[in-house]
């Protein structure tokens, strides 16, 4: 099934929808129309009665992290991803991606004032594909030691948050391209023999279970940048700034669903 429509804003609230075309093959009707913008869940029903075959990914928007720049990296590769602070549309969707950079606890907050925190954890225990992005990386774990004390994450996996250390004659936070050593994973498969991605951190992951660590990095120490366990994945470094190698990730995630 096709669609091909024109949308033109009428105001905050609606759109004018001209020469709207369904059908399948070469054949179509068309119309003419104007209807309210529609939500977020609207949006999710429209597109699953339209093609079964579209699979939806909510991007939880809990106001931390560079939300748009994962969604439009979802749309540059044909993926129907939102972002959406609707629990019902989040626990409907197919997928669900946690971004996040910032401050440990000030997202820990953010998560709890959204109501967030039940929402990760029951798609989570569902076994929905989930994929945490930098700090959304570091919230799945048991603390973080940032601020010289342990602030208690979602403890969905075991493992802490520690900083960089900075004796090492090099810059913290982290920031710039570095090279993975990647282990076998449905998330890191058919990467590039030397695959570079972006990181901007100032703290590292210490996974408790070394099986769910899929790739690790070396910036003056080696530690843990990517895990993988059932569906659940998360990344240290940000896909949606890492080039093909980054879209390949993001590909990878979306053939997981």
């Amino acid at each position: 099934m096709w669609v091909e429509a024109l949308a033109f804003p009428l105001n905050d609230n609606e759109l004018l929808v001209e020469n709207v075309k369904t059908g399948f093959g070469d054949g179509g009707i068309g119309c003419k129309c104007a209807f309210k913008m529609p939500t977020a869940s609207s949006y999710a029903w429209m597109f699953s009665t339209m093609d079964e075959g579209i699979k939806l990914i909510a991007i939880i928007d809990y106001e931390v992290g560079n939300l748009k720049s994962v969604e439009k990296a979802f749309h540059f590769i044909g993926a129907d991803a939102v972002v959406t602070k609707d629990k019902d549309l989040i626990a409907k969707a197919d997928a669900v991606v946690l971004p996040g950079v910032g401050a440990f606890a000030d997202a820990m907050d953010s998560l709890k004032k959204a109501d967030m925190v039940d929402v990760v954890k029951s798609v989570i225990a569902e076994g929905k594909p989930f994929l945490g992005i930098c700090l959304g990386m570091h919230l799945l774990f048991d603390y973080s030691e940032e601020g010289g004390a342990q602030v208690k994450g979602l403890g969905i996996l075991k493992g802490a948050v520690k900083q960089l250390p900075l004796d090492m004659n090099l810059k913290v936070p982290h920031m710039g391209w570095n090279l993975l050593k990647v282990k076998e994973s449905p998330l890191l498969k058919n990467l590039s023999k030397s695959p570079y991605v972006y990181f901007v951190h100032s703290y590292y992951l210490t996974a408790e279970d070394t099986n769910i660590v899929i790739a690790r990095t070396h910036y003056g120490m080696e530690f843990d940048v990517a895990i993988g366990t059932g569906k659940v994945f998360a990344t240290q470094f940000h896909p949606e700034k890492s080039g093909e190698v980054g879209l390949s990730i993001l590909r990878n995630f979306v053939n997981i669903i």
